[in-house]
């Protein structure tokens, strides 16, 4: 297709350059960007946009193409036309250039003549004048060089001369400079090997002594030597003394000489001197002969001490042998263990990720029966009301009549204190399928041996890890038998639905309520089991990745948390202060009311009982006891202590005004906030406070000084103490009438947090009725909430994160270990210690899931009406040449762009994050949306065949990109998120890949998210976007589909994707650091009866 880029096709020689080569040329000459592209082994890939890039290259080319064209044949016609003129014109021209070149060639003949007289004369002159010229030159040049080379000569000669000198003193500095160097080199050369010598000669020394078996082999040599020596010394002193006796013997012959007289003498000491030289002789002789024999054991000595230096070496070269081969043995033996220890982690691996895929397929089978049950709850209780509307009988089950006595056992049996707590099951009807109802009872009683194998099979696993691969396979037979088992309950509940609908419906009402009960209580169990094995997983799999941003934003979240309650708490005080100000006002203006009226009355009685006494007084003698002074006296002491009575209200009124303003002022300046001055007063005072602000200030002008002590902090326990009868008004005022808008500016999670700390108390005090009416109307009023508002997102997002948030506080103050790492102290001695809240754990989990499909469910009706105008028929690319006549203003006629279903996706991501629901849930939620879009997008595309062209593949790659990058933008896990698109993204690949019968394998490849039939059906659907492209071949088709052959059949059989398909959820446990005794409750909530203790 893009072959008109590669210029002149002539120059690539196909005997040398491959295909791969001329496409990377082309790519590289069109695109200089080369972050751009990649080039794969068979395929080249683009970023967004390059692909049109490259299309608007082929149609300016085109367009070059066709201008060339024209203009060539222009040029022609306009060529021909000139030539004739040309023609004509030449000739004229002809004719008469050929008269003016005549006479120009009579002209140029007499001048060429002319100029060679000239020449000739003209060159004699100059030859005769540059001769005399040149023997001029020649003889001033012969003198010149002469003398230089006389000069350069007599340099030659100065610079040999000066040569020689310089060698001869050279060779001489040379020959100096090396006998001072070679003394030099003489004198190191013997203080180093002296000092080896010496170094040698110790060490021999040293040797010569350390040897004590060759001392003690030659011991008595050593001796013989020592006598011997001693023997020399005497030999010595005798010799000495011979010498003395020699030198007496020379005095004596010097005396005989001058005495003559003595020769006998002197010839018996000569015999003697004679003897004693042979005995020195002899002694000589015997002292050299031992010298020899020392000699020889000192030999005898070094050649042992070689012999033992070359044993030495020999064991040595062993030993290092012997040390590597260790060394080898060590590597080998660690090697092995490393493979030995990637071997155990790898199949370890393998079996805990078939134990995760065992627990989500088992985790998506529950919450297909929940939604079935639903779903049939649903169905129940629209029967139930046209029932009714028919009897004119109220509905017994319907959800705004459920009580906590008539709930169903999954919500009834939930609580277990130290003794097991015995729940009145709802009797069954009278009409019941007795057969049906035995064989419930035998499956379960089959569940409940599997529910008690399995515990041993856990208890197993923790204790012997080594046969973990065997009881997991069991454990997979089992869980598929449980799945059978559910199937079999659904083709039960099928067949009750249609004998509900087919036969008398009072009797099979009655049959279908009995065992949706008895199914009910077989869900429970298998609850928990699944809680169970799901704790199992959790101790295993827990993993905690907190990247540095989620840090800083949890820091952010929990710091305004606190602000938020320290703002409520200042609120709170600023409204007890107003109301307790409001409170003595109207107290004290009741007793300036009182007091006039008693003045009144007082007159008035003064009045009347003096006319009686003027009247009476002669008559009656026992009023003089009670004078009018008497009874004025009694009212006035009644007045006084009344005005003491007032004063000293106003006084503690003033006191406790002065303690509040310093409790205020205390909570402001720990919430960061300066402390308000007087002119703030005016905020806290209302405009009829004026009367008690004067007395106020008067009782502060006359004590000129408050002592504001600070107030005694009390020791919250974090529980909300209520009565069992304000449940209802409780529940209206923190469900039924808490809006989303006021929700946002309080703690996320803050009736949760209210609803656990009423659970704590009545963990507390032991109250197994009060926590069950008050967990079941919790349940209720949620689920009525929510159906209620089913339209507002923001209000089913609120409670998804209340109910979630109610769930992890649960299981985080459950006692539980692997619910306690991330606790305090104080929290793990908060725990809940009188009831086992399990079931009514998995009861919330079942009601988040319900929210969570119906949030999902409301976004996916939200984004329904744009998906297919966004991802399919928007052009975000500009419209390119594409043969057919182009459709300006197309993005203007379709309704919605990618930026919309990304700022409603957006929309979303903001609400869910607002309200403080986990990122997993969040990447859960959007996990589901890609999905729908992928699915509608991919059925809307198979059912429409204007769209299956490359250009409409591309615009929608460009598309999808958009919402990649959203969730990378976001920080979501794009990977799983992405992932869901790839059908859709492998569709707009596959429109524009090449469909030659080359690339059947390519296409396969590429292709391994979608199934036979979608590949074939697009293939059949494409269309040629211009007349330039060729149609797909038959004969490819034929070749796809045998090559999709290779692959299973479960793969070939799906055409359109289930758009009403749904993941199942799960809900990561996640721990709060928020005190619930640091907890306050605002004033918005308007709940007075709960008391915080």
């Amino acid at each position: 297709r893009y072959r008109v880029l590669c210029g002149n096709l002539k120059q690539y020689n196909t005997a040398v350059h491959s295909m791969n080569e001329i496409g990377e040329h082309l790519v590289m000459s069109s695109i200089q960007d080369c972050d751009k592209y990649k080039f794969g082994k068979t395929k080249i890939f683009f970023r967004s946009g390059q692909v049109a890039y490259l299309e608007k290259l082929r149609a300016e080319k085109l367009k070059r193409c066709c201008i060339v064209i024209q203009k060539n044949v222009r040029a022609f016609l306009v060529r021909r036309k000139y030539r004739a003129i040309q023609h004509s014109v030449a000739t004229l021209q002809r004719w008469a250039r050929g008269c003016l070149a005549r006479r120009l060639a009579s002209h140029l003949r007499r001048t060429r003549a002319a100029v060679r007289i000239q020449s000739v004369v003209r060159g004699w002159t100059k030859r005769q004048a540059y001769l005399r010229l040149r023997a001029i030159v020649i003889g001033i040049q012969c003198a010149a060089r002469g003398t230089l080379v006389r000069r350069a000569c007599r340099v030659e000669r100065e610079t040999r001369a000066v040569t020689v000198i310089q060698a001869s003193v050279r060779g001489w500095l040379a020959r100096r400079h090396y006998a001072r160097e070679r003394r030099k080199v003489i004198v190191c050369q013997a203080t180093i090997r002296r000092f080896i010598a010496k170094k040698r000669f110790k060490k021999m020394k040293k040797e010569a002594r350390s040897v004590e078996h060759v001392k003690k082999l030659n011991k008595g040599l050593e001796n013989k030597i020592i006598s011997m020596q001693q023997r020399i010394g005497e030999l010595t002193k005798e010799s000495t003394l011979l010498k003395s006796q020699c030198a007496d013997h020379a005095e004596l012959k010097s005396k005989y000489e001058t005495l003559r007289g003595v020769d006998t003498q002197f010839k018996k000491l000569q015999k003697t001197l004679a003897t004693k030289e042979t005995e020195l002789l002899n002694l000589k002789q015997n002292l050299e002969i031992e010298r020899l024999e020392k000699l020889d054991l000192i030999n005898e000595r070094e050649l042992e001490r070689s012999e033992l230096k070359a044993t030495n070496e020999k064991l040595e070269r062993e030993n290092a042998i012997l040390v590597e081969k260790i060394q080898i043995i060590a590597e080998e033996m660690e090697t092995s263990k490393v493979n030995i220890e990637n071997s155990i982690r790898t199949r370890i691996e393998a079996e805990k990720n078939i134990l995760i895929r065992e627990q989500d397929d088992a985790r998506d089978a529950y919450q297909r029966l929940l939604a079935e049950k639903n779903s049939l709850a649903d169905r129940l209780e629209s029967l139930e009301r046209q029932q009714g509307a028919r009897s004119g009988l109220g509905s017994s089950l319907s959800a705004s009549n459920v009580s906590p006595t008539n709930m169903s056992p999954s919500h009834a049996r939930t609580l277990s204190s130290t003794s097991t707590i015995s729940v009145n099951e709802p009797k069954s009807l009278q009409d019941v399928d007795i057969n049906l109802v035995l064989k419930l009872n035998q499956k379960l009683k089959q569940l409940e041996l599997e529910r008690e194998k399995l515990t041993k099979f856990v208890q197993e696993q923790t204790v012997t890890p080594s046969g973990r691969s065997m009881l997991r396979t069991k454990e997979a037979i089992k869980m598929a038998e449980v799945e059978s088992e559910n199937l079999r309950y659904r083709k039960d509940i099928s067949i009750l639905r249609s004998e509900i609908l087919n036969q008398n419906q009072n009797l099979q009402m009655e049959k279908f309520v009995s065992q949706l009960e008895n199914l009910e209580a077989e869900l429970a169990r298998l609850r928990a089991e699944n809680a169970e094995l799901r704790n199992l997983v959790m101790r295993e799999n827990k993993m905690n990745y907190v990247t540095e941003d989620e840090q800083l934003l949890l820091a952010f979240e929990t710091h305004k948390n606190i602000i938020r309650q320290l703002e409520s708490e200042v609120d709170e005080l600023k409204t007890r202060l107003m109301n307790d100000r409001e409170k003595y006002l109207s107290e004290i203006q009741g007793l300036q009311d009182k007091n006039i009226k008693l003045s009144e009355c007082l007159s008035k009685t003064y009045s009347t009982e003096v006319t009686h006494h003027t009247q009476e007084s002669l008559s009656s003698t026992s009023l003089d006891s009670i004078t009018p002074d008497h009874y004025l006296k009694i009212e006035i002491l009644k007045l006084i202590e009344d005005n003491l009575k007032l004063k000293q209200m106003l006084e503690s009124a003033s006191f406790a005004s002065c303690k509040e303003d310093a409790e205020v002022t205390r909570m402001i300046m720990e919430g960061g906030s300066g402390p308000p001055s007087m002119d703030d007063e005016s905020i806290l005072l209302g405009p009829n406070d004026s009367l008690i602000m004067s007395s106020s200030k008067l009782s502060v002008s006359a004590s000129n000084t408050c002592n504001v002590t600070r107030k005694k902090e009390r020791t919250y326990q974090g529980m909300f103490e209520f009565e069992k009868s304000d449940i209802n008004m409780i529940m209206k005022r923190l469900i039924t009438d808490l809006k989303p808008r006021i929700a946002v500016n309080l703690l996320p999670g803050l009736p949760a947090y209210v609803f656990f700390m009423c659970v704590r108390h009545t963990d507390h005090i032991n109250d197994e009725e009060k926590v069950r009416a008050f967990l079941s109307a919790i349940i209720l009023n949620v689920k009525r909430t929510v159906k209620k508002r089913y339209e507002d997102l923001e209000s089913t997002i609120l409670w998804l994160t209340n109910t979630l948030r109610l769930l992890n506080l649960l299981k985080q103050y459950s006692g539980e270990k692997p619910f306690q790492t991330e606790n305090t102290e104080v929290q793990n001695s908060q725990c809940l210690a009188n009831f086992d809240f399990r079931e009514y754990r998995q009861v919330l989990s079942d009601t988040g899931v319900w929210i969570y499909q119906a949030v999902v469910r409301f976004m996916e009706e939200k984004i329904n009406t744009i998906v297919i105008p966004a991802i399919l028929e928007y052009e975000s690319i500009p419209v390119m040449s594409t043969g057919k006549p182009s459709r300006t203003g197309r993005s203007e006629s379709v309704g919605a762009s990618p930026s919309d279903l990304q700022a409603l996706l957006l929309g979303f991501y903001k609400n869910l994050v607002l309200h403080g629901i986990d990122m997993e849930v969040i990447n859960q939620v959007f996990k589901q949306l890609y999905y729908y879009i992928c699915a509608s997008s991919l059925n809307n595309l198979l059912l429409r065949k204007e769209l299956c062209h490359w250009t409409r593949g591309m615009q929608m790659r460009y598309n999808l990109s958009h919402l990649e990058q959203f969730t990378r933008d976001n920080k979501m896990a794009d990977g799983e998120i992405n992932e869901q698109l790839s059908p859709l993204i492998q569709a707009s690949q596959l429109l524009q890949a090449r469909k030659s019968e080359e690339d059947v394998n390519t296409v396969y490849e590429m292709c391994n998210k979608m199934s036979t039939n979608q590949i074939i059906k697009l293939l059949n659907l494409y269309t040629p976007a211009d007349d330039y492209e060729e149609r797909i071949s038959q004969s490819f088709i034929h070749m796809i589909q045998e090559k999709l052959k290779e692959r299973p059949q479960s793969e070939q059989s799906t055409l359109l994707m289930d758009t009403k398909f749904n993941f199942s959820v799960r809900f990561p446990f996640s721990a709060s650091n928020i005190q619930l005794e640091h907890i306050e409750m605002s004033d918005v909530l308007q709940v007075p009866m709960l008391k915080k203790i």
